[in-house]
């Protein structure tokens, strides 16, 4: 199901809103919001898919371009394609309790509070300390205090277990990152869950 739509976004002006419930793409099932990121990360940018949405229980068909950075279904999924990713380095030693990843970003465990500012209310979730400028990270998307909570449906509840993850990666390979982030509208606004998706670089 569709939570909330982009209206500048590719899918708002196709046509999509909140609450269609998208049954295919290309005439092929959706089973979940994974798959809809995977399928969706595999389409070359410039090209177009027609989707199926089940609205008040009539099946309608919007065909919607993908777009660089710019397929977004906010809470759904929210599309891009990568490019430069860029493993962290400069000078000085890393923070105490902080670990560089391949995406371009420094991460570190969540706090308790941490979790529950986010919603999270199981173990999973690594938080985003900073986003280097052109790095993979930030061509999708991903800002500083964001909580990453799976990357391509592996979940990840340490530092650790997201560089163990990512080390599996090859280029060329479409990354699906599903995170937690705080709400703009401030602390008494809900926290919001997406999912930042690109492509890894063949070089």
């Amino acid at each position: 199901m569709v939570d909330t739509v982009s209206p500048t976004g590719p899918a708002g002006k196709a046509g999509l809103k909140p609450d269609d419930i998208i049954v295919s793409m290309n005439e092929k099932p959706i089973k979940d919001g994974d798959e809809l990121v995977t399928k969706v990360a595999d389409l070359p940018v410039g090209s177009a898919a027609t989707f199926t949405v089940d609205r008040n229980g009539k099946k309608i068909d919007f065909r919607v371009p993908i777009g660089e950075r710019s397929v977004v279904w906010q809470g759904e999924a929210q599309i891009s394609e990568a490019a430069q990713p860029e493993t962290p380095t400069g000078p000085g030693p890393q923070m105490k309790g902080l670990a560089p990843a391949k995406f371009g970003i420094t991460i570190m465990r969540l706090t308790e509070k941490e979790r529950q500012d986010l919603g999270i209310e199981d173990s999973s979730g690594v938080k985003v300390v900073s986003v280097d400028p052109g790095s993979f990270a930030d061509d999708i998307g991903m800002q500083e205090g964001d909580a990453i909570l799976s990357v391509n449906r592996q979940a990840v509840s340490s530092p650790d277990e997201l560089m163990k993850v990512q080390a599996s990666f090859k280029a060329g390979q479409p990354i699906a990152v599903h995170i937690a982030r705080s709400s703009i509208g401030g602390r008494h606004s809900p926290p919001q869950r997406y999912y930042l998706s690109g492509r890894l670089p063949s070089n």
